[in-house]
């Protein structure tokens, strides 16, 4: 998060989801700070306002679906087969909208260009993570 502003959730909110809707219909690549301006519906001095650049945008937004993953994916239930569905769904939806498929190209695109930006990286690694974890824990429950 930016110095330059306070945080407010509701708005911080906001911004993620015109930051999804910007990245769904132009990519990740091509998404400017303009377009997730347009989504937003306000100033692009608002979104400079909490964050310093689109790369910080970008970061805070990946960080925070990452957080949301990651609780996505924590499953403690008895039947280990019965949550192992819901996982693969989760990831791999069938079948899938065009949302969906476009958010799904947008990863992709994020962890083409990750090898050159440090903070993505990382969020990449961590995802990766989550995902592994998710998977070896429903199977050491099953096996167990």
């Amino acid at each position: 998060m930016s110095a330059h502003g306070g945080e407010n959730p509701d708005v911080q909110a906001a911004i993620r989801d015109a930051t999804y809707r910007a990245l769904c219909r132009h990519g990740y690549h091509d998404t400017t700070i303009q377009h997730i301006a347009d989504e937003f519906g306000k100033s692009q001095s608002l979104l400079y306002y909490h964050y310093e650049n689109k790369q910080e945008l970008l970061t805070d937004f990946l960080r925070h679906m990452l957080d949301d993953l990651a609780d996505d994916l924590a499953v403690e239930g008895a039947d280990p087969y019965g949550d192992l569905l819901p996982l693969v769904d989760r990831l791999v939806p069938v079948p899938m909208d065009d949302e969906d498929a476009r958010f799904r190209r947008v990863v992709l695109e994020i962890r083409a260009a990750a090898p050159h930006d440090e903070a993505h990286r990382e969020l990449v690694r961590r995802s990766d993570t989550i995902i592994r974890s998710a998977f070896a824990d429903v199977i050491r429950r099953g096996v167990d």
